[in-house]
């Protein structure tokens, strides 16, 4: 509790403190506090426009708020920007498969980012999971 009033005072003395803004979105974000840890981060990227870790801290900020559409665009944003941060391209595959069910987009978004980065045991595991969900869920179409 310290810490936190700590960092609130900081902000009020300089509100663009990068440092404080961080560690005080980075603590709401560990309490699920969604929508103290979105305006943080918000105000962050405000400062820090291509900061990729960034996106994708808020982009999980708003898949735990429930905004799954702002939350996958953020993740794709913060991937564009830089191909090499691949935990954006995980979150990507991760929301579209087991939040949204779209378990053949999570398989296209997985097939780019093994290619991308093959011997990430992180990623392999989830590209075998997004698989086996993908063979045992029941068609699209409804179709038996």
């Amino acid at each position: 509790m310290a810490e936190v009033r700590a960092l609130r005072q900081r902000l009020e003395e300089d509100p663009n403190d990068r440092e404080a803004l961080r560690r005080l979105a980075g603590l709401q974000f560990q309490i699920s506090n969604w929508s103290r840890a979105i305006e943080l981060f918000e105000r962050l990227l405000a400062l820090e426009p291509n900061d990729v870790v960034t996106m994708t801290d808020l982009g999980v900020s708003y898949r735990g708020a429930g905004q799954l559409d702002r939350a996958l665009e953020l993740f794709r944003r913060a991937y564009e920007t830089d191909p090499s941060y691949w935990q954006a391209a995980f979150n990507e595959a991760y929301v579209l498969g087991f939040d949204r069910g779209d378990w053949a987009a999570a398989q296209r978004v997985v097939d780019e980012l093994q290619a991308r980065q093959p011997d990430n045991a992180d990623v392999a595991r989830l590209a075998e999971e997004i698989a086996r969900r993908r063979q045992a869920a029941p068609p699209a179409d409804g179709a038996s």
